[in-house]
């Protein structure tokens, strides 16, 4: 049976390994997994965020793609950070004549606590490899 919630990060994953089979600059930047996570979830929350905007879409799910291909948390963390840019999407963020703030959203999420704490979860799970680590 297909674990459809993994399929968004599959799909994210087949754009990136096509767009970075030629130019490997951005593995270069030596982001730690921290850094390399807040990006990707950043970057799932755009994605998410401006589905009306296909090139916008793309580019996002592009680079989450990235992120992830060079991340080193466990399939489960990116899960999360998926489900939590849902969350922050889903709240409502308007300007006084009424438009929409998605991008702010986001920007919100990539500063917020609640990343903060995954962030926290999965690299204390990387530096004790050997300990479980449960949900906080």
């Amino acid at each position: 049976m297909i674990n459809t919630r993994l399929i968004p990060i599959a799909l994210a994953c087949l754009f990136a390994s096509h767009a970075f089979a030629d130019d490997h600059a951005i593995m270069q930047r030596g982001y730690s997994p921290a850094e390399s996570f807040r990006n990707f979830t950043l970057s799932q929350c755009v994605a998410n965020g401006f589905q009306q905007h296909a090139d916008i879409q793309k580019d996002a799910q592009i680079a989450a793609g990235g992120y992830l291909e060079i991340g080193h948390y466990p399939i489960e963390a990116y899960e999360e950070a998926v489900t939590l840019s849902k969350q922050f999407l889903a709240r409502e963020y308007r300007t006084m004549a009424g438009q929409s703030l998605t991008l702010m959203k986001c920007i919100d999420l990539y500063h917020s606590d609640e990343l903060t704490a995954l962030v926290e979860k999965y690299e204390y799970a990387l530096a004790h490899p050997d300990q479980e680590h449960g949900s906080n």
